[in-house]
């Protein structure tokens, strides 16, 4: 096994790095990159992809020291000393850690917890003017302590208000979030308890105590009156419109049932504001309300869209001043990359070569989202040439995206999606879309059957229940 190819197995979390660690006689020359893997968040995007901690673990276990491996990792992890944008990665590999009953963990977190903690104590305004970074790792430290032992609450509230007091002015509002949303504790019993008993613990809490309680009864009674502010549900398509018009977000949701068993005429109607609809705002509203809900709307589509690709074709090179021109082009780019009509295909083909060259542009952005909506079986070849041809990750990974919509997508490219995409959640997907075609992994044929084994170690918990028969629940792409 060459170092690179174990590398790239590592940073996308493949359980084939692990399966060939197992094998390789000298492991000596691959020590760094697992290190380095455990030290440095390697996912990536950090918002959806799972922690590591099972995977560093099984890494390390390959070595004949890894216990002392896994004291160093402890040690770093508990020191805080990485770099400040890994402490995230840091605090969710020990949580999967303490779970997976790993000795150690739990006293790497609280120590982590508490140079957190420590480090927030030597600023001027602890929870205030600029900190959010600091500020967002300690909560994040602070509700995994409590997600794994409620018994730690007395001291996250004490260490809350010892960090307030020591603000020149109080941010009771972000305390009030994290017990109330965060833990979701602020109601409970266990909870005014600990209030009491810091209460009396310190006369100096009561006022920190005061202001937190009116804060919370304000900040629930700006939530109830924002709840009394509604509008009359809408009752078909044209109501959705206003609807979400008046409430001033295109994005607003409206039940999807709106948009489901229309008329012949109502189909049309839509097809021809699509086109033609003069109030700019209203156009987008349209278009997003339909990308999300009009699949049968577009699936058959009772207008030719060459006009409509006329002018994504016009605004392929155009950089737009205003943002909502923007999001116009960029919901008609999309609206026209699900119609299935033979003239978007032929658009496809023809913006394909330009995508890329040029893969930040809207309307280039969604051809192959339009080739694949077009997709037919002779395209196979053509569009595994094409994926395989891609070396820029972020391109790839939009790409999995588009490919994960269509059924009828040929097995060797899922599976190449599989092996190679950067985004452990959509691997997952990919592992779902390819045992969606076999039942589960029990009946995988022997051409892909190593898939199994190896998905057994990946880095993704549900790609791992997967495997084991235990889940079939599929990810949603990020």
């Amino acid at each position: 096994m060459r170092i690179y190819e174990f590398e790239n197995y590592i940073q996308n979390g493949l359980g084939r790095a692990i399966q060939l660690l197992r094998k390789e006689p000298d492991k000596a020359p691959f020590r760094e990159a697992v290190w380095n893997n455990a030290i440095h968040d390697p996912r990536y995007d950090s918002q959806c992809n799972n922690s590591r901690g099972y995977y560093i673990k099984a890494l390390f276990d390959c070595f004949d020291d890894g216990d002392a491996l896994l004291s160093d990792l402890f040690r770093v992890y508990g020191e805080g000393s990485g770099d400040p944008d890994d402490l995230w990665y840091y605090i969710e590999n020990l949580e999967e850690m303490i779970q997976e009953h790993v000795e150690g963990a739990d006293t790497a977190l609280e120590s982590l917890y508490r140079c957190l903690m420590k480090k927030l104590l030597t600023a001027p305004n602890p929870l205030t003017d600029g900190r959010d970074r600091e500020r967002d790792d300690f909560y994040l430290a602070a509700s995994t302590r409590y997600r794994l032992n409620h018994g730690v609450l007395c001291d996250l509230v004490r260490d809350g208000i010892t960090l307030l007091k020591r603000s020149k002015r109080y941010n009771i509002t972000d305390f009030a979030i994290f017990f109330n949303d965060e833990i979701r504790v602020s109601q409970t019993e266990e909870f005014q308890n600990a209030l009491a008993t810091l209460e009396n613990e310190d006369p100096d809490f009561k006022t920190i105590l005061e202001s937190y309680i009116n804060e919370t009864n304000a900040f629930q009674q700006r939530r109830d009156a924002a709840k009394n502010e509604t509008l009359p549900a809408p009752a078909n398509w044209r109501e959705a419109i206003d609807f979400v018009i008046k409430k001033g977000n295109p994005m607003f949701p409206v039940k999807k049932s709106l948009w489901q068993n229309l008329s012949k005429e109502d189909r049309e109607e839509i097809a021809k504001l699509v086109e033609e609809e003069p109030d700019q705002n209203r156009r987008t509203v349209l278009l997003s309300q339909l990308r999300r809900y009009g699949a049968e709307v577009l699936k058959d589509y009772p207008r030719d869209p060459s006009p409509l690709i006329a002018e994504l074709e016009r605004s392929a090179h155009v950089t737009y001043p205003f943002s909502y021109e923007k999001l116009l082009i960029r919901e008609l780019s999309s609206v026209v990359s699900k119609i299935k009509h033979p003239n978007v295909r032929d658009a496809a083909m023809r913006c394909l070569p330009r995508y890329m060259e040029d893969p930040e542009s809207i309307v280039y952005s969604n051809a192959v989202a339009a080739w694949i909506t077009n997709y037919n079986p002779e395209d196979a070849k053509a569009l595994e040439d094409f994926v395989k041809s891609i070396t820029d990750i972020d391109v790839l990974h939009a790409i999995g995206m588009d490919l994960l919509t269509n059924e009828l997508i040929d097995e060797s490219i899922l599976i190449y999606m599989y092996e190679n995409t950067p985004c452990s959640n959509c691997r997952n997907c990919f592992l779902t879309a390819i045992l969606s075609r076999y039942g589960n992994c029990l009946n995988l044929p022997k051409h892909i059957s190593y898939i199994r084994q190896e998905a057994r170690l990946d880095c993704d918990y549900g790609t791992r229940m997967i495997s084991k028969a235990q889940s079939f629940q599929k990810a949603k792409p990020c």
